[in-house]
């Protein structure tokens, strides 16, 4: 008996509805879900046998079927792309090699509504474990240069402008506090893609009596969603999924563009390595650090994938549509590629990164980042309130620009000349007082409030973010064995009913 699933309808799909809808779409699934879709039937069956809905030597003969396709009897070549789907495919070829009685009864009790939704799940996990893995990396390469440079004395910058001394090691451990951010949002992403919605059917639910829980521990998920209509109608996990990329990649596109600037020739704070940077076809001079140049640009890519899933979604009914099960969920995957390039291609930046701290802490002596320890030294020093401090310090670093005076250069007669202008009177501060209220790293060194740039809190801060580190890796490594040992279950079930 020949099965044709699209019997209901009187011709075949057009060649545009085939080429530009279908193809795409199959080509797909068989590179990234094809393991998961067999794994999935495979579940499927075991239930049913368990369940007394389909008996032994049926379940049997079908997971021989679907051994058979896994172990490399099905390829690209075997596709029929006017099937519609990945599972039509698969079915028929199950039917095929054991013939409709049997293989016809693989279907019961689900939809393909349901079928899809679990394995763009299963697609989904592995892509943002990738990701995990990648931004545990970044993390671990970011720290241990962090730690590198506890000492390393730079111009912190606001507005784009000299601030306060701080330490190279004291921005990377501020920009992994933000990393650590994005770890948890994507865990919390996770948690909520790896829930099963196998056995909701089309919509409903079904009459048969199924044991969802089985399927679902079955296949490495947590749990069963809760409500059927929900688990095929909500695609909400991809949107979750990209915005917590989103943000990510907005936090290595800002680092990689705080590397792009200080590696310019009027900074040259850093310089990134020769493996990744290109050269000029006209200008023999030219080392650009295109590495970064990506990293910045496919936080772009990702930005535009969330608009296009949320785009995909809006005003749609709470139900399943292809709108729904199909388009909104296709920009997830590039949204996984493109944040796993950038991922390694920053972590390399940093990894092979060369730091010129003399042109730091050069640059920290005379861009007048230590005036604030001056107006605090000023109220320390001669009891006077912090706003009349202020002026007298902006007094003087606007006398000593309007000059051409850099910050080094400042005097105890020029401090004395702006207090007279400001309160009538001059201070008498000394010279070796000045020198040291002057110096950037006497000015970070002090600052050792909690947070702060001091190499006693940076120190700190990089212990505690080695610990999250750690704590992040073991239940990324939780997360991997609990699916190893889920596949592992699974062939032992399909050992068991194929004895």
């Amino acid at each position: 008996m020949e099965i044709d699933v699209r019997e209901r309808l009187r011709s075949g799909p057009s060649e545009e509805l085939v080429s530009l809808v279908f193809e795409p779409a199959i080509r797909r699934d068989f590179e990234m879900g094809f393991q998961h879709l067999i794994d999935i039937n495979k579940a499927h069956v075991i239930m049913l046998c368990k369940q007394n809905l389909l008996l032994r030597d049926d379940a049997s003969a079908i997971l021989g079927a679907l051994e058979k396709l896994e172990s490399g009897a099905y390829s690209l070549e075997d596709l029929n792309f006017a099937a519609e789907d990945l599972h039509f495919n698969v079915e028929t070829r199950v039917i095929q090699l054991v013939g409709a009685e049997i293989g016809g009864r693989m279907h019961m009790g689900r939809s393909r509504n349901d079928l899809h939704a679990t394995m763009d799940r299963m697609m989904a996990r592995v892509g943002i474990l990738e990701v995990m893995d990648l931004l545990a990396e970044l993390i671990d390469t970011a720290t241990g240069l962090a730690g590198e440079h506890v000492d390393t004395v730079m111009t912190g910058y606001t507005h784009t402008q000299p601030a306060q001394p701080v330490s190279l090691g004291y921005y990377l451990s501020g920009v992994v506090e933000a990393l650590k951010r994005d770890s948890a949002r994507l865990e919390a992403a996770y948690s909520n893609i790896n829930r099963c919605p196998l056995g909701a059917g089309a919509m409903a639910g079904t009459g048969f009596p199924i044991d969802r829980s089985l399927v679902s521990e079955l296949l490495g998920f947590d749990m069963p969603t809760s409500n059927s209509l929900d688990a095929v109608a909500s695609r909400d996990w991809v949107s979750e999924t990209l915005a917590a990329l989103s943000i990510l990649m907005s936090n290595i596109s800002r680092l990689s563009h705080d590397l792009y600037i200080w590696s310019t020739d009027e900074f040259s704070y850093v310089e990134v390595a020769d493996s990744l940077a290109a050269v000029s076809s006209i200008m023999p001079q030219k080392k650009n650090p295109i590495a970064l140049e990506h990293c910045k640009a496919k936080a772009g890519h990702v930005f535009g994938a969330l608009v296009a899933n949320l785009s995909c979604t809006k005003n749609t009914p709470f139900g399943h549509c292809r709108d729904i099960s199909a388009e909104s969920v296709t920009p997830l995957w590039s949204g996984l590629e493109e944040t796993c390039a950038a991922l390694r291609l920053i972590t390399e930046s940093i990894r092979t990164l060369t730091v010129n701290k003399d042109v730091m802490s050069g640059r920290a002596r005379d861009n007048f980042s230590t005036a604030t320890e001056l107006a605090d030294s000023l109220v320390r020093q001669f009891d006077m309130p912090f706003r009349i401090a202020h002026m007298i310090v902006a007094k003087v670093v606007s006398n000593a620009v309007g000059a051409g005076i850099r910050s080094d250069h400042i005097t105890p007669e020029m401090v004395d000349e702006a207090a007279v202008s400001v309160i009538g009177r001059p201070l008498g501060l000394s010279g070796e007082m000045l020198k040291q209220v002057m110096d950037p790293d006497l000015n970070m060194r002090i600052r050792s409030s909690l947070g702060g740039p001091a190499p006693t809190e940076v120190r700190a801060m990089i212990a505690d973010d080695s610990r999250h580190l750690d704590e992040y890796r073991a239940r990324i490594q939780a997360r991997k064995k609990g699916l190893f040992d889920s596949g592992k279950r699974l062939d032992s079930e399909v050992s068991i009913l194929s004895m």
